[in-house]
């Protein structure tokens, strides 16, 4: 994994300003740096300034730097991820003639493939990836993203200014100053996170997952058409599932993930996904070594389990045991990793165990995607069981004080679909006790009404929240640290496959049971069978045992917004999901101020 940062302008650009900029993303790639200054047009009418960092994962040789150029297709590409295939696809260009630098370099394969195919070529791609590739001789740049989103892409464009960065707080030091959008900030008030293409800023914007954005260098003034590649409701289709066909893509797709010239770890919470993947490499005599954090409070411990699945498959077995003290330590440190804000409070723990693996890796295995992928959450389980009894609680829903909570559980009885499982993800009640406006969300929403409910819920899962909001997590807390972590679970080809297939491999009261099968001849029914506990800690705890200091840290936020003086009126009311409201103003409050200082300095 790396990070870049690029500025085309008709002006001199600031290069002092420039190299600052860069340093928020050094800890992407800390391998290596690069400046390069590229020539656009025959005039040089165009400035263009480029920085890279490197993480060396595949192909360690210099050749393999960033920025890379071909003069045979003159061109210049800056590539931020890992391709899986890139051995299949180098070898079907070289039989077609194309002639490589590089030994094992996946950049390259990107470079020739785009060169000899067009941007086209990125569809033939496994992998996550954000890529910027300069087409000089068509005088084109084109931007694109991986289709579920794993790697960011932010970016700004106007007639003669193009901006674009890895870390959006990078393009926030290039403008050295910001106004914030008023709907995104309604947004993550009511989401906890700004749903591409918006951020939380006017003008700065997400390249989206799975869309291609074309920016043309016509004279002195750029124009940019946008393109999605790939899309979700497109692949939906009522064929027959075939497990083994499902399996043998899964276990190919951890396979492709263990390739690298480092080592590589794994995350093993316990849990069904993370073991699977354990498994799957066992069978393949890979032997993993395995990382887990563990907490004082029992209730919120897991690690118990990850042992058991240490023991079974002998891996190389790493704990950390963090009490409620370490936690809180590395509050604001995990909230310094987010260059956009986002307020689960995972992204605590995430960060915690992330540092600990960087310490002797570079790449880490994950069981992220696994419960989007067979709708293993508990969520899907109860909107699908609701089906069968349904009843109007709408009118129970708007008399519901916010204080009391989100009203999730009256929605979802609800017999709209976007009533009810929406529910689950956004907290209209708080947005009712701020006093604020219903956001607009545009067509972000929209799914085709012939699809059926269950596909629905994928749709809504890979969409939202594996796109918008656990991949942020995860690349946000990892690559704060130097650590390129790789899901198996988040393979196109997997989404792909459950979506155009019949959902009879699902059970909303035994979820996960296919994954809980190809476990079974290992472990008992109470490890396989016990309730989920996600990866969290005490937030309840730490919220309002420093409720007070959070309050008055966040008096800036309320200066610029008097209606968050309501919350606190919810340290009267200590629940979870009150817990969680307070904690999402303090991360938008540290976050901005964070932003502040960068640009006061």
């Amino acid at each position: 994994m790396c990070g870049f940062l690029g500025e085309l302008n008709v002006n001199e650009i600031d290069q002092e300003n420039f190299l600052f900029a860069n340093k928020l993303i050094e800890c992407r790639g800390p391998d290596s740096t690069i400046f390069d200054q590229l020539s656009l047009d025959k005039n040089n009418q165009w400035k263009c300034s480029v920085a890279f960092n490197r993480l060396s994962i595949q192909d360690l040789n210099n050749n393999a730097n960033q920025p890379m150029k071909s003069n045979e297709f003159n061109s210049v590409l800056l590539f931020n991820g890992e391709i899986f295939n890139h051995s299949s696809l180098r070898k079907n260009l070289e039989q077609l003639g194309v002639v490589f630098k590089t030994k094992n370099s996946d950049t390259e394969v990107v470079l020739n493939g785009i060169g000899k195919f067009g941007i086209s070529f990125i569809e033939k791609l496994i992998g996550q990836y954000s890529i910027v590739y300069f087409d000089l001789a068509n005088l084109q740049i084109h931007l694109a993203r991986d289709r579920l989103g794993q790697k960011p892409l932010f970016f700004k464009l106007e007639d003669r200014l193009l901006r674009f960065s890895s870390n959006l707080k990078s393009l926030l030091v290039l403008d050295k100053k910001y106004s914030i959008n008023v709907n995104s900030y309604l947004q993550y008030l009511e989401l906890g996170v700004i749903p591409s293409p918006f951020t939380l800023f006017d003008n700065l914007m997400k390249v989206e997952p799975g869309q291609i954005i074309t920016v043309n260098l016509n004279n002195l003034k750029l124009t940019a058409t946008k393109k999605k590649y790939w899309n979700l409701m497109e692949k939906v289709d009522e064929k027959n599932f075939n497990l083994d066909d499902f399996l043998n893509t899964l276990e190919n797709s951890v396979e492709i993930r263990t390739q690298a010239d480092v080592p590589i770890a794994n995350f093993l919470s316990g849990g069904i996904d993370s073991s699977l993947i354990i498994k799957s490499q066992k069978h393949r005599g890979v032997n993993s070594s395995t990382f887990t954090v563990g907490y004082n409070e029992k209730e919120f411990d897991e690690s118990k389990w990850a042992k058991i699945v240490s023991n079974k498959y002998n891996t190389n077995h790493h704990e950390e045991i963090l009490s409620y003290d370490d936690i809180s330590k590395s509050v604001d440190a995990s909230i310094e990793a987010f260059d956009e804000p986002y307020s689960d409070p995972s992204t605590v723990p995430s960060y915690c165990i992330s540092k600990k693996i960087s310490k002797n890796f570079k790449v880490a295995i994950s069981g992220d995607g696994g419960d989007e992928l067979i709708g293993g959450y508990v969520r899907t389980s109860k909107y699908m069981l609701s089906k069968s009894q349904k009843y109007n609680f709408d009118y129970l829903y708007k008399l519901q004080p916010p204080i009391f909570g989100t009203g999730s559980n009256l929605l979802l009885h609800s017999n709209s679909f976007y009533n009810s499982y929406l529910s689950f993800f956004k907290d209209e009640k708080f947005i009712d006790f701020l006093k604020k406006e219903t956001p607009n969300y545009g067509n972000f929403f929209e799914i085709d009404e012939s699809i059926s409910d269950y596909k629905k819920t994928l749709i809504i899962e890979y969409k939202l929240y594996l796109s918008e909001m656990m991949m942020l997590k995860v690349d946000r807390t990892s690559m704060a640290n130097s650590l390129e972590v790789r899901s198996p679970f988040v393979d196109h080809r997997l989404v792909e496959f459950v979506l155009r297939s019949k959902n009879d491999y699902f059970d909303p009261k035994n979820p996960k049971k296919i994954f809980k099968e190809y476990l079974h001849q290992d472990f008992d029914k109470k490890f396989l069978d016990r309730k989920k506990m996600g990866f969290v800690f005490n937030i309840k705890k730490y919220v309002f045992d420093n409720f007070n200091l959070i309050y008055e840290d966040i008096s800036t936020l309320i200066d610029y917004d008097e209606n968050l003086t309501n919350i606190k009126k919810l340290n009267n009311f200590p629940t979870r999901i009150n817990a969680n409201r307070i904690w999402r103003i303090k991360f938008l409050n540290t976050y901005l101020n964070s932003i502040n200082s960068l640009l006061k300095r």
